[in-house]
């Protein structure tokens, strides 16, 4: 007669550790990703791209700082998953620099400085993703307009996106509004007068900038030590509350 081994009770499934719990994650964040690209094009995966490669320099950058071991910190999926939901929160045609900053501010301010993995306070992916919208508002509203939406505009390739990321410049007919299904070019005082738009050229093609941060560095940082300094309604009463209607 065949017998098993027993345990006494309780009788629990074994503890998985971080890297499984990272990569089941990631792996329910597929779909999810996959979705983001069939609607909004491959922008998704350059954000993707950039974030991870940025988490993982701060990842590593800081654990040098702290004295820490590299391999079992780097390779527990954690900075992976911190960066993709980072760029599941960001418009896909985002500037570079927007996963830079929203990922130095996860992985630095938000996880190693309160301790690292398990010790942080706030979730980092969103700290990221609140920093950034903070500090660049603007660059929030760079979002196209899903596939199928406008049939007469396309969605555009990896490399009119990887040109929109690296150098802010959003081709025809993805800038001058034209990304607005029924809208023509431009807007207000500057409708149906192309020339304005384009340096006096109406056979030039059109093309927009994102506009870059306006404040100083000193400015920004300002900003990021009011997010995570004035917590707890007993500092500042009132000055930071929110009042949707005031303008």
């Amino acid at each position: 007669m065949k017998t098993f081994d027993t345990a006494s009770a309780p009788h629990l499934p074994p503890k998985r550790n971080v890297r499984t719990v990272m990569g089941l994650v990631l792996l329910a964040l597929a779909p999810g990703v996959l979705a983001h690209g069939w609607f909004f094009g491959p922008g998704i995966a350059i954000q993707i791209v950039l974030a991870t490669l940025f988490a993982l320099g701060f990842e590593a950058a800081m654990l040098r700082l702290r004295g820490r071991p590299l391999r079992p910190f780097l390779t527990d999926l954690s900075a992976p998953l911190t960066a993709v939901l980072f760029a599941l929160s960001v418009p896909p045609l985002a500037p570079w620099w927007i996963a830079a900053i929203g990922m130095a501010a996860a992985i630095i301010l938000a996880k190693h400085l309160y301790g690292g993995l398990g010790h942080n306070l706030f979730n980092p992916a969103m700290a990221g993703v609140a920093v950034v919208l903070l500090c660049f508002p603007r660059e929030f509203t760079q979002w196209l307009p899903p596939a199928g939406l406008d049939p007469s505009i396309g969605l555009p390739g990896l490399g009119d996106s990887l040109r929109v990321v690296f150098t802010g410049v959003l081709p025809a007919p993805w800038g001058l509004g034209h990304h607005r299904p029924g809208h023509a070019a431009g807007h207000g005082a500057h409708a149906g007068r192309p020339e304005r738009h384009a340096g006096g050229d109406p056979a030039r093609p059109a093309v927009r900038r994102f506009r870059r941060p306006r404040l100083g560095m000193g400015g920004q940082l300002l900003r990021v030590g009011r997010l995570f300094s004035c917590s707890g309604s007993g500092s500042y009463p009132g000055r930071y509350r929110w009042r949707p209607w005031a303008r």
